[in-house]
C-alpha cells in the first residue's frame, strides 16, 4: 500500500517553491495552485525530504493516504480506539449478565428458598445469563426438590431481569374449630343479600340495620329457652351511604410511577444517548464505565414511565376528574367484593385558590362481622 501525503504550501511565491522543488528531484503532483499557494501530492519519502527544507513558507499537512494513513490513526487515535473496543466488551459482557431477578409470589420465605435453589445452580444478581437449557434443568430440579412446596415454575427474560413465576402448592388443612357466634352488622346499612350457610337467619332484604345489630344467630332456641349455640357462617350485603371530599388546586400538576420499567445498557457517545419509548419517565443511571478524557460513557438506566397530569381546573370543568379520584378514594377504602352502585357530586365550593367538591356515593358492601357466643348468653 503506497503512502501519499497532500500539502498545502503557503508564501509569497509557489512558482518560487516549486523550483526548490525540483531542484531537490522531489517528484510530486500539483492539485492547485495560485500565486501565494501551492496544494501538492508527495510520497512519504518525499515529505521527509521537504520537511528537512529550511524555508520561510509554511507547509500544513491536509490529507494523508495508505499505510501512513492507518499509521497516523493508531498514532493519534489509540485512547480511542482502545476506550471503544473497551465498551464494545463491556455492552456484550454487561447485556449478557443478571442485574435483578423478580419472584411473583407473596410468600417471603418461599421466595428465600426460591433465591437459594437457584443461586446453588448458578442463577443470582450479577452473574452471567443460562442458556434454554440449562434453565430448563433448573427447573426441573427446583420443581422435584421442592415438590411439597411448588406446583409451578416458569423463568422469563427481559433484558438483563430474570422473572421467577410461580405458583404455590395448596395444601390441605383441617377445618378451623368452629366457635359458636353470630353474624352481626359492621355498619348501619340496609340489607340487599343474605347468604347463611350455618345458624338462624333474623334479617331479611331491604331491612334497614344498625350496627351490632344481629343478622344471622348461633343460639338454637326450645321455645324461649336456648337449648344450644353453634358457629354462624354466611355473609350478609348492605347498601351503605359514603360521602368523599376531594380537595384540588386551580392548577393540579401530578406525576406518578406507572409501575412499567425498561431496563437498558446505554453507551453516550459524543453527546449521543439511547431514549426511552415511553412518553414520560424519570430515568436512573449507574456508571459501568465513564472516560474523562474521552466522549464516552457506558451506564446501566432504568426508565420508569410516569403518568403526568397538568389541568387548570374551574367550578364549571372539575366534575370529572373529581369523580375520578373520589372513586380511587373510595376503592381504596372498601373490599375487593364490594361494589360502587351509585355516586355524584353534592357540591361544589371554591376557597382560595381550591375547589372542595362533595361526592356521594352508595356501595352495595359485605357488612358480616362475627362474634363469638359468650357464657352468659350475649
Amino acid at each position: 500500500m503506497i503512502s501519499k501525503i497532500t500539502l498545502k504550501i503557503t508564501g509569497r511565491n509557489s512558482d518560487y517553491f516549486t523550483n526548490i522543488l525540483i531542484s531537490k528531484n522531489i517528484n510530486f503532483s500539483v492539485i492547485n495552485k495560485t500565486r501565494k499557494e501551492l496544494i501538492i501530492t508527495v510520497s512519504d519519502r518525499d515529505y521527509k525530504k521537504i520537511k528537512s527544507i529550511k524555508t520561510s513558507y509554511k507547509i500544513k499537512v491536509i490529507r494523508v493516504y495508505g499505510l501512513l494513513y492507518i499509521k497516523y490513526l493508531f498514532k493519534n487515535y489509540l485512547s480511542f480506539i482502545i476506550s471503544f473496543f473497551i465498551c464494545l466488551m463491556l455492552v456484550i459482557i454487561t447485556s449478557n449478565l443478571i442485574f435483578e431477578i423478580d419472584i411473583n409470589s407473596n410468600n417471603t420465605n418461599l421466595e428465600k428458598t426460591i433465591l437459594e435453589d437457584l443461586k446453588v445452580r448458578g442463577i443470582s444478581k450479577y452473574r452471567f445469563k443460562v442458556n434454554y437449557d440449562k434453565k430448563r434443568k433448573i427447573v426441573n430440579e427446583i420443581l422435584n426438590e421442592e415438590r411439597d412446596t411448588i406446583e409451578w415454575l416458569e423463568i422469563e427474560e427481559y433484558g438483563t431481569k430474570y422473572i421467577i413465576n410461580v405458583v404455590e402448592r395448596i395444601k390441605n388443612t383441617d377445618k378451623e374449630e368452629c366457635i359458636p357466634s353470630n353474624i352481626v352488622a359492621k355498619k348501619d346499612a340496609i340489607i340487599t343479600s343474605v347468604e347463611a350457610y350455618s345458624g338462624e337467619v333474623l334479617t331479611y332484604i331491604n331491612k334497614s340495620v344498625k350496627k351490632g345489630d344481629i343478622l344471622i344467630s348461633g343460639r338454637i332456641y326450645n321455645k324461649e329457652e336456648v337449648v344450644n349455640t353453634k358457629c354462624s357462617r354466611g355473609r350478609v350485603f348492605g347498601e351503605v351511604w359514603y360521602q368523599v371530599f376531594v380537595d384540588l388546586p386551580k392548577h393540579y400538576y401530578e406525576e406518578n410511577v406507572t409501575g412499567n420499567v425498561e431496563r437498558r445498557i446505554g453507551i453516550d457517545f459524543f453527546n449521543y444517548s439511547s431514549k426511552s419509548s415511553y412518553k414520560t419517565y424519570k430515568r436512573k443511571d449507574i456508571d459501568i464505565y465513564d472516560n474523562k478524557l474521552l466522549p464516552i460513557r457506558l451506564f446501566y438506566t432504568e426508565y420508569l414511565e410516569t403518568n403526568v397530569i397538568d389541568k387548570y381546573f374551574t367550578i364549571d370543568n372539575v366534575d370529572e376528574y373529581a369523580l375520578e379520584k373520589a372513586t380511587t378514594k373510595m376503592l381504596n377504602k372498601i373490599g375487593k367484593d364490594d361494589r360502587i352502585v351509585l355516586k355524584k357530586i353534592l357540591k361544589k365550593e371554591e376557597k382560595n385558590s381550591r375547589i372542595i367538591v362533595g361526592v356521594f356515593f352508595k356501595v352495595n358492601e359485605d357488612i358480616t362481622k362475627v362474634e363469638n357466643i359468650i357464657d352468659n348468653g350475649e
